[in-house]
């Protein structure tokens, strides 16, 4: 691995860092948090870079312990089942209820430098949102789903699109291992590694 990528991993964690992890209960894994948002965002911020869109960019980061189903639903993977990560708030588009936070943070993106500051509140108006949903107990588990949902979206497929992601833990390290990406138009799913 390049220096450079290690480096901006680095970078994008220690952005959230400290203000999430003074928040995670001793079930809760760090570890799985620093790999699911530099996963999380970093995908955000290609998506931000390939499109034009002038909005701000807020991400809405928290936990969630009320999953739906939890035992039941599930999303197929190469690499396996995971989760099916929806909650029980009111439907948003498609395929099940937003996950409900037992917490959450703000972040706004800032374009010029590439960096994201935590905010109090949501201080844009009409951002560009993304909301993720990272699992309970993480501590307790080998595998955990993560969903994702930009509203509206930073380009057209994405008015709303639900992003999953799967994480397995192997020898004490989190993985990503799948990502899917439901789009809303007509039904249409498209799917990703």
């Amino acid at each position: 691995m390049r220096q450079t990528d290690t480096t901006d991993r680095c970078s994008r964690w220690d952005s959230f860092a400290s203000h999430l992890v003074a928040r995670l209960s001793p079930n809760d894994d760090p570890s799985l948090w620093q790999i699911a948002i530099e996963t999380v965002i970093r995908d955000a911020e290609s998506l931000c870079r390939e499109c034009a869109a002038k909005r701000p960019v807020v991400a809405q980061i928290g936990r969630c312990s009320h999953w739906w189903a939890p035992n039941k639903a599930r999303w197929l993977t190469e690499d396996g089942e995971f989760t099916w990560p929806s909650g029980y708030l009111p439907k948003s588009g498609f395929w099940g209820g937003l996950p409900e936070f037992d917490w959450y943070l703000f972040w706004q993106y800032h374009r010029e430098n590439g960096t994201w500051c935590q905010a109090p509140k949501m201080v844009a108006k009409r951002p560009l949102l993304l909301r993720v949903a990272i699992p309970a107990r993480t501590g307790l588990h080998l595998r955990a789903s993560v969903q994702a949902i930009w509203t509206p979206g930073p380009a057209p497929e994405f008015s709303p699109a639900r992003l999953f992601y799967g994480f397995r833990k192997a020898e004490s390290l989190w993985e990503c291992k799948a990502r899917k990406k439901f789009y809303r138009e007509a039904g249409l799913t498209k799917g990703c590694s």
